[in-house]
């Protein structure tokens, strides 16, 4: 019998309906795959009761989870049922976190929390920390590792890998092999496929509803780097830090010294929690530090790097603050903003609410916002996180078309690789340069 499943099932909100129609799934390993605002997370949601309890949005259909049966979406008391026995990692792990530090996030089950899990997500050393010191990878990795200590029924997982440094993503899949030969139920919903192509069952999300499909084989990154040109070296260093030292919390980083010139795009890697949000941070005068920041020579205060230095951050919603795509990206704009909605396909976004939209359509409006307003420098935080291959190559296209002064931190390593000219690498509270050529797992 089938532990879920679902028929005529529609969501429907902002005058848009979405038809999942039927599936039922009986297999304990599940992928979720289709483009960037197909309806995955709609559809997580709707499976869990957050819609309509949560999120109040008009469903109709039949529902059936375990033994818990629903029509036109969970009521209260079986959306709180469902709680008891399931768990969502959300996309923005912030939503997942509610506690001081890291120990207490496992609440009263934390003697029963298995130390592997904790070890292999990286997060045995940071149980004292204050989660708000936490960078976005590291709260991540807290999220799954509740998850996956949690005695859920079954656990839903959406984007579990989108801030994840490579090893975290290796070992994750361990930590997922172990629970599965418990019987354990994992729903994942993830762009990333190659990651979990040994799922018993895949389906495909589309706006036609869903059905059984196996992921595209798709090298996403041997077609983003085609049509790149060699780019001739700039003389004209546009920033430069001298001695700059960072410190958020209990992390300290020191002995930055490094230089952006004209049109250059320089990656920043490291493992998570090493220090590259914090530093951007600095770079762009979100947060104080000490030493000297340059500006096309010139030594500057903390203030004159707003508005200059742009930094884009992980979560895109802190970035959203109009009523309309259109007005979002055009709120700051120097220029003629219709380039950039065309090369980041959202000219049928236009009039739609920002805070509608999918998380990846949501982080191109960001993008197209940012770009548009011309910033002498732009630093792009895991700009490709959560997104679909489509999505990814035209926010790539973005970033090489309009020649920006470009910082991309990133744990793609191919892109990396395929776009950067230079490469710097933090590791233990230090900052060096790297040959593009030599970036791997190993040197991080």
């Amino acid at each position: 019998m089938p532990w879920l499943e679902f028929s005529d099932l529609k969501v429907m909100f902002n005058n848009k309906t979405i038809s999942f129609g039927e599936l039922e799934i009986d297999d304990n390993y599940v992928l979720i795959h289709g483009k960037s605002g197909s309806g995955k997370t709609t559809l997580l949601h709707t499976i869990l009761g957050v819609i309509p309890n949560v999120r109040s949005v008009k469903v109709s259909g039949r529902i059936r989870l375990m033994d818990i049966s629903s029509e036109n979406g969970h009521s209260i008391d079986s959306f709180k049922k469902v709680a008891r026995r399931s768990f969502l990692v959300l996309q923005e792990v912030d939503h997942n976190l509610f506690a001081k530090n890291v120990k207490d996030e496992f609440m009263l089950d934390f003697e029963r929390v298995p130390m592997e899990i904790l070890r292999l997500m990286g997060i045995d050393n940071l149980l004292e920390r204050d989660i708000n010191e936490l960078s976005y990878g590291e709260k991540q990795k807290v999220a799954i590792a509740i998850a996956l200590s949690h005695g859920a029924d079954v656990i839903f997982m959406d984007e579990p890998l989108a801030h994840l440094d490579v090893k975290s993503r290796s070992n994750f899949k361990r930590i997922l092999r172990k629970l599965l030969a418990l019987e354990k139920r994992i729903v994942i919903s993830e762009h990333r496929t190659h990651y979990f192509m040994d799922a018993q069952m895949k389906v495909k999300v589309t706006n036609q509803g869903v059905r059984i499909e196996e992921p595209q084989d798709m090298n996403i990154w041997s077609k983003a780097f085609d049509h790149i040109e060699k780019r001739t070296t700039v003389e004209k260093c546009v920033l430069r830090t001298k001695d700059l030292e960072v410190s958020l919390g209990t992390f300290f980083i020191h002995d930055v010294n490094l230089e952006v010139y004209e049109g250059e795009i320089v990656g920043l890697i490291g493992a998570n929690g090493s220090g590259k949000t914090t530093l951007a941070k600095a770079l762009s005068g979100i947060i104080d530090y000490s030493g000297d920041i340059l500006l096309d020579g010139v030594k500057v205060q903390r203030k004159d790097l707003w508005g200059k230095v742009a930094y884009m951050h992980q979560n895109p919603d802190i970035q959203l603050f109009e009523t309309s795509v259109l007005r979002e990206i055009s709120l700051g704009a120097k220029e003629d903003v219709r380039p950039y909605i065309e090369v980041l396909g959202l000219k049928k976004y236009l009039h739609m609410d920002p805070h509608t939209l999918s998380r990846g359509e949501r982080l191109r409006v960001v993008v197209a916002s940012i770009l548009s307003a011309s910033p002498k420098v732009v630093i792009f935080d895991e700009p490709t996180s959560g997104q679909d291959p489509e999505s990814t190559l035209r926010i790539v296209d973005a970033i090489l078309k309009f020649k920006r002064s470009v910082i991309i931190i990133s744990h793609e390593l191919e892109l990396i690789k395929g776009i950067c000219d230079r490469v710097y690498l933090i590791k233990e509270g230090t900052i060096h340069e790297i040959d593009p050529k030599n970036v791997s797992e190993n040197v991080i």
